[in-house]
């Protein structure tokens, strides 16, 4: 019975901890200024399951002149022995050091890890399915143009699926890349800022009813001149009460008063007659009180720059 606790000891301390590395950007190279991809693998070498959260976080700047924070949060399930690999879009901001991974369980956390971030200007290039300059790049790799945002020139040497040519054609079209290998769509023009605005401009939002807005506008001119005069003079006629109070009701009604329940979402959705899978979308938010708005997927952030360019932020 003895030796049974000593061999079961030995194999508990074998199993370890729970283990977790990251690489950002395709051949561990990111890209500055693009969206890069960000692959995690948790292992799970323990006898027992991890039930936790994936964090990833990243500060921007410093906390000198001024830092914003990029961060987000995965569930995450292994049974014991596991092992799982996570792919997320990351981008990569000028002011990036470091990016900060947490495994965290309702205990605390179970595993930490840093990815020191040395971002390269230049865009990369790409090879798939045969020997050929740059990233080698399999079939797989070819799900979602997004991730291939830090490639600027793609050369294709093997027969792609229909769903492969899709992704490279919607990168070539949207995100402006090279290709070589088969016929790719022209460049894809992208809206001016002053035309999006224009047309967010003209959305039919709700406003407040004329009617009540023209009482409370009457009462109040009413009530400037038959209570106040009274009420100078300390003379306070039933009348005129009844003025004042329609006054301050006429004050504080188009005060309270909110046509907007949330915040009004307008998405524009913009294709190309060559690319049928993919698209891009423009969305555009206001409210008139501090709101919170989730949206799926993942967004990035465009102003508009000098000489009617795009400056992104994810």
């Amino acid at each position: 019975m003895m030796w049974l606790l000593v061999v079961l000891a030995l194999s508990l301390s074998c199993l370890g901890q729970v283990g977790m590395e990251a690489t950002l950007g395709w051949g561990g190279v990111p890209v500055l200024g693009r969206v890069n991809p960000l692959w995690v693998t948790v292992d799970n070498p323990t006898g027992a399951p991890v039930v936790g959260t994936l964090q990833v976080l990243a500060r921007i700047g410093s906390p000198w002149r001024g830092e914003a924070r990029r961060a987000l949060s995965a569930p995450v399930l292994l049974a014991p022995g596991g092992r799982a690999t996570f792919l997320f879009p990351w981008p990569v901001q000028r002011g990036t050091r470091e990016l900060s991974l947490t495994l965290l369980a309702e205990a605390g956390p179970l595993a930490t890890s840093v990815v020191p971030v040395s971002p390269t200007p230049t865009p990369l290039t790409g090879t798939v399915g045969g020997p050929g300059p740059g990233i080698s790049l399999s079939p797989a790799d070819l799900a979602d143009p997004l991730l291939l945002h830090p490639l600027g020139a793609i050369s294709v040497a093997a027969p792609l699926s229909p769903e492969g040519r899709e992704a490279l054609s919607a990168w070539a079209a949207y995100l402006g890349g090279e290709l070589s290998g088969f016929a790719s769509p022209s460049r894809w023009s992208w809206p001016e800022g002053e035309g999006l605005s224009r047309a967010f401009a003209r959305l039919p939002l709700p406003r407040p009813p004329l009617a009540p807005l023209a009482l409370a506008v009457a009462t109040y001119l009413l009530g400037i001149g038959f209570f106040l005069p009274p009420a100078c003079r300390g003379r306070f006629r039933p009348a005129a009460i009844s003025l004042g109070v329609s006054l301050g009701l006429a004050l504080f009604c188009p005060v309270f008063y909110n046509p907007l329940v949330g915040p009004v979402v307008c998405t524009w959705e913009f294709g190309d007659k060559n690319v049928g899978q993919f698209h891009l979308e423009f969305l555009a938010l206001t409210a008139t009180e501090a709101r919170e708005w989730r949206g799926e997927g993942f967004w990035v952030e465009l102003l508009p720059a000098e000489e009617g360019a795009w400056a992104g932020r994810c």
